[in-house]
């Protein structure tokens, strides 16, 4: 198998309008630049069985609360216009926090406590795809003297 190049990357986010339900981002409208971007397809919580066996090794698990898990990091910056909401928007969204829009001014993101949205994240990974339908996520900030600021995701 030919070596996997980690550059070789893209992450696309898209708000869906219907939880579960992969509104199909694109990379022209969608696409999100990361860095320090990685995905692990399966985490989760293992239970053991714990049986009583008449030989000795493993038992198995039990995989419980399986989920996808993709980390990466985005710059703080602008959309470059004022009023226009960033591209890395939705991921924000996804975080629990609202997107205030004032038309050629400003956007704004505020928590919200109830009516969280979610995001589908098309990860591609030196031509290997993973989608995670339904993603939220939390969202905290490094703002480190002489460096870029960037939000974790």
């Amino acid at each position: 198998m030919a070596p996997r190049f980690y550059r070789k990357l893209a992450v696309l986010a898209k708000i869906e309008t219907v939880y579960g339900t992969d509104p199909t981002p694109t990379g022209a409208a969608n696409a999100i630049q990361m860095t320090n971007a990685t995905v692990n397809p399966l985490e989760g919580e293992q239970v053991s069985r714990d049986l009583m066996l008449p030989y000795l090794g493993m038992q198995g698990v039990i995989l419980t609360g399986t989920y996808v898990k993709i980390d990466g990091e985005v710059e703080i910056a602008g959309a470059g216009a004022a009023g226009d909401a960033p591209a890395y928007g939705p991921l924000l969204r996804a975080c629990g926090l609202a997107e205030t829009i004032t038309v050629g001014t400003d956007v704004q993101y505020d928590p919200v406590s109830s009516g969280f949205e979610a995001v589908t994240l098309y990860f591609n990974h030196d031509g290997v795809n993973h989608i995670a339908l339904g993603s939220r996520g939390n969202v905290s900030f490094s703002l480190v003297p002489k460096q870029i600021p960037h939000y974790k995701f």
